[in-house]
């Protein structure tokens, strides 16, 4: 009850993280750490520190417009079909070796991509899907492991669901040399 100023230095250094929930993350933590300020009836005070003042999450975190930050968000991944108007499937690859990780993921996601054409083709529901990667994943390097990873975003999370199976079902086809691990994840709550 007695703090009556929060200084939150470099507010928006969340927003350049590889994920499609970042501006979500600093909006949430801009408004957690600025809601210790001024309880009771002490009026309290919140400072930002930015080199993005003008970014429409800032602006919104700044003057407490949830509605007008979730507006923004929503037309962001719609634009860009992230969730809440598609599905994800993460798929990371990982080995001691980097070429390992990185043949073992392109392997991976080819398997991924044939069984999406296979199976489009042979569905009465419109299937819309797209592959993104692979690619290093955006911490590359974790516990001596190289690590890839492939996103999948799809319209139908029962599709999404069956290619995880399918991929369950055939790692150990994948995962011959004992140093190559997969991880699948669907609807990933990080992306990095």
């Amino acid at each position: 009850p007695g703090v009556t100023l929060v200084g939150i230095i470099d507010a928006d250094i969340g927003l350049s993280m590889p994920d499609f929930r970042s501006s979500e993350r600093t909006y949430q933590l801009i408004t957690q750490a600025g809601g210790r300020a001024g309880r009771r009836e002490k009026v309290g005070r919140v400072i930002l520190q930015t080199r993005q003042a003008n970014h429409p999450t800032i602006v919104a975190a700044a003057t407490g417009r949830f509605k007008a930050f979730a507006r923004y968000e929503l037309e962001q991944r719609k634009a860009l079909l992230y969730p809440p108007t598609r599905r994800l499937l993460r798929l990371v690859v990982s080995s001691p070796d980097p070429s390992t990780a990185s043949s073992g993921s392109q392997i991976l996601t080819d398997f991924v991509a044939e069984l999406f054409e296979i199976s489009a083709g042979k569905s009465e529901k419109n299937i819309d899907f797209s592959i993104m990667g692979p690619s290093p994943a955006p911490y590359e390097k974790l516990r001596g492991r190289y690590r890839w990873h492939t996103i999948i975003k799809c319209n139908s999370s029962s599709f999404l669901s069956g290619v995880a199976n399918r991929i369950n079902s055939e790692r150990k086809n994948f995962c011959k040399s004992r140093d190559l691990r997969i991880s699948i994840d669907i609807d990933p709550v990080e992306m990095l």
